[in-house]
């Protein structure tokens, strides 16, 4: 039994050794393919690695490479060469084009380096076939450049850095300060020192001087102060002057008066040039220039009380339109007391210059009316304008100016009658005076030319005087300038008429101012007669009686007589030298007439 456990034991001993080593030669042949395949594989993944590797390498190795920040230069200095702005570069490089700090207008490279700022320019590499943009600072180390100037200003005006240089360069934005200002604030010359500093802090400083000169802003001339004006009137300057006397001119258009009115006259001091303005004025520094009037009113009056101008006035020498005067009473009048009471008055004018006037007000009891003269009764032409008041004058013990009142409500101006005209007059106590008079309305044929040469005479006031020289003048004068020419006066044989409608008109020939002279030298008492010449062409004049003596008197202007008033009461000597210039205007038949004189 035992042996057949061990054969047993054998053959499976020698299946199980079969089995393990077919599985040994099993494992080893797949172990070496493996081997076979990574090998393969690992060649393969080798070359790629090493060819990509390569190409990569030769990629890197030949691509340039630039600076991101920008090359910088100072102004003027040469710009460096394309290479610079590169940090690995295989082969050449040339610059393209370069554009201003703007990037806008395109510049040459002479040019930019001295243009402060950032260039944008262009690179080429490969032949120019690679374009790169890169940037140049070209830095500004240049200070600005400028010429000092030398100021001259008036008190008070503002005067700022730049006053003090001209001409100034740079190439990019400046700024000024003071570093030794003047004070414009007092007169004088300084010394004056400024700094002109640049965008990128190059700066220069400048010196000039500076005078600070006295304008006056104005000088005042009381009215009526003549004045005459020189320049140190108006300006004063330092001794040792930065301006030349003959840059220095004063200019004033002022009206020869200009004194005599108050206001403002503007002046002109001229300094380098420039125009600095002063004024004059004109003012009125004294007081009014007042006398105190007595003012007299009543205590029966209803209300005495006037105004405090009425205690002064103005003499005319004093008298000015362009002043203008103010009052208040001072102390309160006594309006109600008998008597004379002092006042005093405060006068005021639109300056701001017073004076106190004492004056007077004298209150009285009026106890007598008014007076009327004159008053009587005349003859007025039908048709014709009534002078009531003519000849009348009304006068008051205290009262200058009593009320005049005229009823003439009853008088038909067109219509021939006789009617009443009352003239009542009454003064400011209440006391009134009334005369009634009556106004003839007559026609020319009743009367009507003496009342016209009447009113004429009136008129012309030859009543006021009894010289009979005068009287005579005062005819001729007024037949001569008033009379208008006229040819063919109507109907000169109708006496009354023509005489009437010459001096009603005024128009006509020599004839005509015969007549009217006739009729106003008759009504003023001066004896006259006709007389006419015994020429081709006729003219006539009048003859007068002055004290027994007789004299031409030749109201007419017309024909040899024209513009002349040498025909005033002749003697015949005058008449005879006339002649000699007037065609014999003067001959006539001595015998049918007065000897003249």
């Amino acid at each position: 039994m035992m042996e057949n456990r061990r054969t047993d034991s054998s053959r499976g001993q020698r299946v199980h050794r079969s089995k393990r080593m077919f599985r040994k030669t099993r494992s080893g042949s797949f172990r070496n393919t493996r081997r076979m395949i990574f090998g393969v594989v690992f060649a393969v993944c080798f070359l790629l690695a090493t060819g990509v590797g390569g190409i990569i390498f030769w990629i890197w190795y030949n691509t340039p490479v630039f600076t991101e920040e920008p090359v910088s230069i100072y102004m003027g200095e040469e710009i460096p060469a394309p290479t610079e702005w590169f940090t690995r570069l295989r082969g050449e490089a040339v610059f393209g084009s370069v554009n201003s700090v703007d990037g806008e207008s395109e510049l040459c490279f002479s040019e930019i380096s001295v243009i402060p700022g950032v260039h944008s320019l262009t690179i080429l590499t490969d032949g120019g076939s690679t374009l790169h943009e890169v940037e140049l600072n070209v830095i500004d180390n240049v200070a600005p450049v400028a010429n000092p100037v030398n100021v001259t200003s008036p008190v008070g005006i503002e005067l700022s850095p730049s006053d003090f240089y001209s001409d100034l360069f740079d190439h990019s934005e400046t700024t000024s300060k003071f570093l030794k200002e003047p004070d414009i604030e007092v007169a004088g010359i300084y010394e004056v020192i400024v700094q002109i500093t640049d965008s990128y802090g190059n700066y220069t400083v400048i010196e000039a001087l500076c005078e600070i000169f006295n304008v006056t802003e104005s000088i005042t001339v009381e009215r009526g102060t003549p004045a005459f004006f020189v320049l140190s009137d108006f300006a004063s300057f330092t001794r040792n002057s930065l301006i030349a006397p003959e840059d220095v001119i004063l200019e004033m258009d002022l009206p020869d008066d200009f004194y005599k009115t108050v206001g403002v006259h503007d002046v002109a001091i001229v300094v380098e040039g420039v125009r600095h303005y002063s004024k004059i004025e004109v003012v009125v520094t004294t007081p009014p220039n007042v006398v105190p009037v007595t003012v007299t009113r009543f205590v029966n009056e209803p209300n005495p009380q006037v105004e405090s101008s009425a205690f002064f006035r103005v003499p005319d020498e004093y008298a000015c339109e362009y002043i203008e005067l103010t009052s208040e009473f001072v102390t309160t009048p006594n309006w109600s007391s008998e008597g004379s009471h002092p006042v005093t008055i405060r006068v005021l004018d639109q300056f701001g210059n017073t004076a106190e006037v004492d004056a007077t007000l004298q209150m009285v009891t009026v106890t007598e009316p008014p007076v009327i003269n004159g008053t009587r009764d005349f003859s007025v032409l039908l048709g014709n304008s009534i002078a009531f008041r003519h000849g009348i004058t009304v006068t008051d013990a205290y009262d200058p100016n009593p009320h005049w009142e005229i009823d003439s409500s009853a008088v038909v101006s067109n219509q021939v009658g006789v009617y009443p005209v009352t003239h009542t007059v009454t003064n400011r106590a209440g006391l009134s005076t009334s005369v009634t008079i009556n106004v003839h309305i007559v026609d020319v044929e009743e009367g009507g030319l003496a009342v016209l040469v009447q009113q004429r005479l009136n008129e012309l006031g030859v009543f006021e005087t009894n010289n009979m020289i005068e009287r005579a003048r005062l005819i001729h004068r007024y037949v001569f300038y008033t009379m208008t020419y006229q040819n063919n006066p109507s109907n000169p044989n109708d006496e009354v008429r023509f005489a009437y409608n010459t001096l009603r008109g005024m128009r006509g020939n020599c004839i005509a101012s015969q007549r009217a002279a006739e009729a106003l030298l008759t009504g003023a008492g001066i004896e006259n007669v006709r007389i006419h010449n015994t020429v081709a062409f006729s003219h006539a004049w009048n003859l007068i009686n002055i004290n027994g003596t007789w004299y031409h008197f030749d109201a007419s202007r017309f024909r040899y007589c024209r513009g002349s008033q040498d025909t005033h009461m002749f003697s015949a000597a005058r008449a005879a030298q006339l002649n000699q210039t007037r065609a014999n205007v003067y001959t006539f038949d001595e015998s049918l007439f007065p000897v003249v004189s």
